[in-house]
């Protein structure tokens, strides 16, 4: 079973969002492009946070975790 762990908070001025999604195995589809989602994120991000945001994203075989700060 997948399980998501959300966590958004308040810190010295910074607001902090942790995600943290626990995989689970599905058949790949063809027909729908990779990573679509997390490039337009970005780019959200940069116009309309410049210079006051960090994204870190990591995706490995069991989790895909994400981190975004943003300065207040």
């Amino acid at each position: 079973a997948s399980s998501i762990s959300i966590n958004i908070e308040i810190v010295d001025n910074q607001l902090v969002l942790q995600v943290n999604n626990k995989k689970v195995y599905h058949r790949p589809s063809m027909d729908r492009p990779s990573g679509l989602g997390i490039e337009n994120t970005k780019s959200r991000l940069q116009l309309s946070y410049p210079h006051k945001h960090k994204l870190s994203i990591t995706n490995d075989a069991k989790d895909f975790l994400v981190l975004l700060q943003i300065d207040l």
